[in-house]
Parts: C-alpha cells; sequence; structure tokens
C-alpha cells in the first residue's frame, strides 16, 4: 500500500509541476492577463489557475494590480540557474559581447527550443537595432543560420521529423520552405560546418552562424551574427566566428 502510496504521490506532483510550469509559460509574453485568460489559454478550471497563480504569487514570481497578473523579476533567477549550468555559456556569453563589438553587428548564441531558436546570450552594436533579440526571443529554426547550424546538429531521423511536423512557410520572398530544400541545406551544413541565410528570416539582413561544440563534438549550441545583406565582410564575420566558437569548447573543457 505504501509503494502504491507513494507512486500516487509522485504522478501528482509531476503532473503540479507541468500545470504550474504552463501557467509560467503563459505569463511569459509582454502583455499582462487576467485569470480567466490563464484558465481559458492553459485548459485549467478557473479555481486550478487561482490555486496555481497564488502559489506563484506566494513565492515571489507572479504579482497582481488587482486584476492583470504578470511575472516578477524573481523569475528571472530560474533561468539564471539554467544558463549557469551550462558549461559554455559564461564564455559563451563574454564571446557574444566580443564579437559584436569587433564586427559592428548584433551577435547571439542560441538553443533549439521545440522548433524554435531560443536566444541564451545577446549583443547589439547598436543601441536600437532592427534584429535586437532579447533572452529567451527566438524565430523559427528553419528560416535562420542558428537555426539551421542546430538543427544540422540534430541526428538526420531528427531533423526528419522537424521538417516533416513544423509549419513551414514563407517569411520573405527569399525563405526556403520547402522539406526538400531545406533538407538539401541541413546536409551542406552538415558537410562545411556553417550556416549563411540570405535575406530569408528578414529583408536586408544576412546571418551567419557556426556551431559550439561540446568535448564529445555534439553540437550544443550555435553562435551566430547578422549583418546587412550589402556588407562585403561575410567571410571575415565567418572567420571570426569560428575562432571565437573553438575558444568556446576549449574554455568549457578547462573549467
Amino acid at each position: 500500500m505504501a509503494v502504491a502510496e507513494d507512486r500516487d504521490t509522485h504522478v501528482e506532483h509531476v503532473a503540479s509541476l507541468e500545470r504550474g510550469l504552463e501557467v509560467i509559460k503563459h505569463l511569459c509574453s509582454d502583455r499582462r492577463v487576467t485569470l480567466a485568460e490563464i484558465a481559458r489559454d492553459t485548459d485549467m478550471s478557473r479555481a486550478a489557475a487561482r490555486r496555481f497563480i497564488l502559489s506563484l504569487q506566494h513565492l515571489g514570481y507572479v504579482e497582481c494590480d488587482g486584476r492583470y497578473y504578470q511575472l516578477r523579476r524573481q523569475i528571472i533567477d530560474l533561468g539564471h540557474a539554467y544558463l549557469s549550468s551550462l558549461p559554455w555559456w559564461r564564455e559563451a556569453e563574454r564571446a557574444v559581447e566580443r564579437l559584436s563589438r569587433q564586427l559592428a553587428a548584433d551577435c547571439g548564441a542560441y538553443v533549439l527550443d521545440r522548433g524554435r531558436v531560443a536566444t541564451v546570450a545577446s549583443s547589439t552594436h547598436e543601441r536600437f537595432s532592427v534584429f535586437e533579440r532579447e533572452v529567451g526571443q527566438g524565430e523559427p529554426a528553419y528560416a535562420s543560420a542558428a537555426g539551421r547550424i542546430l538543427l544540422a546538429g540534430l541526428s538526420r531521423a531528427e531533423s526528419a521529423v522537424y521538417l516533416s511536423s513544423a509549419t513551414l512557410h514563407p517569411l520573405t520572398p527569399f525563405t526556403l520552405y520547402e522539406p526538400v530544400q531545406l533538407e538539401t541545406a541541413i546536409e551542406r551544413i552538415r558537410a562545411e560546418g556553417h550556416a549563411v541565410v540570405v535575406q530569408e528570416l528578414q529583408i536586408g539582413i544576412t546571418s551567419i552562424a557556426v556551431p559550439i561544440l561540446d568535448r564529445s563534438a555534439v553540437v550544443v549550441a550555435a553562435l551566430g551574427v547578422q549583418i546587412a545583406s550589402a556588407r562585403d565582410d561575410a567571410t571575415a564575420c565567418l572567420d571570426a566566428l569560428t575562432a571565437a566558437s573553438a575558444a568556446i569548447t576549449s574554455a568549457a573543457h578547462h573549467d
């Protein structure tokens, strides 16, 4: 009986954690939301949503002005704990800042998250940038250089699953979005070790990316830069990215 109770309790706790995380994800937006909206969008009863919101509020992660709920800055502690656990992240963060100054461009480090590219480090050269990405933000993996690097880091079976299940559509007139075309592009990246995407995500912007490898030569992230397509120094940018990526891997090995 005790074993059965433990098993039931474990399942209940896991389910509760999952639903609580759904609430947090729903609150990760630029807008404030009501309890009714949280309940509707997470497919919970109003009472269940209220219990999760009150728990998060008690822990200091959520605040309310009487009607609208939003995350508090304390939630950043959870994200920072995740990033700090990655052996390569600190060096990647420093590399992104150096590259941004060196190349006079927007740079970032990225991971794959449910078919999208999530930013885990970012630095912008200009105060106001059309391509600026905050940590946590991302874009569809198929249309960016960083995303294609990360897809190329998957097994062929895994990337095939992505291409067969993702919603693929043109973001600009230059976007590759047919699965066969993308599969060819990803295979080329596997062979060449870098990706260059010209105006497929945004008109006038070229994105260049290389993989960040762990000590087993497994792709754990992508290091990328976004430059104006009119610039003629893409090769120099690629060389700088490649050197920085190697330095990140080396530093992670010695931590």
